[in-house]
């Protein structure tokens, strides 16, 4: 437990510069579309287990802020799915970099051995909850899928 809350502390604290920018939330929505691509609200919806109407909204805050866009299906033109922009991309490029940086530094802290340890560790700990090991951001740690 007491990793888990080091984690989230600094996934929180990579969040503080855009906390006025974003909710945590959208944040989740954007890391959820940056690893699997281009989804519809009800998608969304199931992932962060929140109501549709819910996630539509989210959805509809980031359309007007610039970071994703609608996009009709394509395979069922009446459906529109949520993709991310280039500014939602470079947010969350930007966000991951701080965070690659503050774990960096703890890491760095640590002897080889166990930073060695911990990698494989966290590797199992990931795949045992199912997280995606292959994404166009790898190594998402912390809130957001």
């Amino acid at each position: 437990m007491r990793g888990a809350r080091a984690l989230i502390a600094i996934t929180a604290r990579s969040l503080a510069d855009v906390e006025d920018v974003i909710s945590l939330l959208q944040w989740r929505v954007l890391v959820l579309i940056s690893t699997r691509g281009p989804q519809t609200p009800t998608l969304v919806a199931e992932d962060l287990g929140i109501h549709r109407s819910n996630a539509t909204r989210i959805c509809d805050r980031l359309v007007r802020a610039g970071f994703v866009e609608k996009q009709d299906d394509r395979n069922d033109g009446r459906v529109q799915q949520i993709a991310l922009t280039t500014a939602g991309r470079d947010l969350i490029e930007g966000i991951m970099a701080r965070r690659r940086v503050m774990i960096g530094k703890v890491m760095q802290g640590m002897e080889p051995a166990a930073r060695g340890t911990l990698a494989l560790s966290l590797e199992a700990f990931a795949s045992s909850a199912g997280e995606m090991t292959e994404g166009p951001i790898p190594g998402v740690l912390g809130l957001g899928g």
